[in-house]
């Protein structure tokens, strides 16, 4: 877990200690990010991480940024855990070149890459954060999205607004 985050030190202790609980000898240890988690993290020298993900844009369901052999290269690839399942790549694969870009299409294909990540769990995710955004009545272009509430901000448009 890199350093500086009180919940992401939190979590990692209950984690150390639940573990320890059934059996494991967890060390939990939160490092610096540029200096020993990054690299740590990229070159797949570790046994267990612990890691928040925050993605700003829109984000195609595409998931072959993280789970391709492709990507399993220590040293620069996303593929952190070395997951590879043939019949997810090939489901996500059909899905990015439906024809017509069939939402349909896509959806049922995607979801059964949901299924088969949720089976194999190459990763544990262990919760997400709830937001609370505000905005002015009647700002134009707000688009917010599940993982961004700010997507789109250069586009917003607000309301004139009058001080008394």
């Amino acid at each position: 877990m890199p350093t500086g985050s009180d919940i992401g030190e939190q979590m990692g202790l209950f984690f150390q200690a639940e573990m320890n609980k059934v059996g494991f000898n967890a060390i939990f240890e939160a490092i610096d990010w540029g200096s020993a988690f990054l690299p740590e993290l990229v070159g797949q020298k570790f046994d267990m991480n612990m890691l928040g993900w925050s993605l700003g844009l829109p984000v195609d369901p595409d998931i072959s940024v993280f789970y391709y052999p492709e990507v399993d290269v220590p040293g620069s690839g996303f593929n952190f855990g070395s997951y590879y399942s043939a019949e997810l790549i090939e489901l996500n694969d059909q899905a990015r070149v439906a024809p017509g870009c069939d939402t349909e299409a896509r959806a049922a294909l995607y979801e059964r890459v949901q299924e088969i990540l949720f089976n194999d769990m190459p990763y544990f995710f262990m919760y997400v954060s709830e937001s609370m955004t505000a905005v002015l009545p009647g700002t134009q272009n707000w688009n917010p999205t599940p993982f961004s509430r700010t997507y789109s901000q250069d586009a917003w448009v607000s309301p004139a607004v009058t001080t008394p």
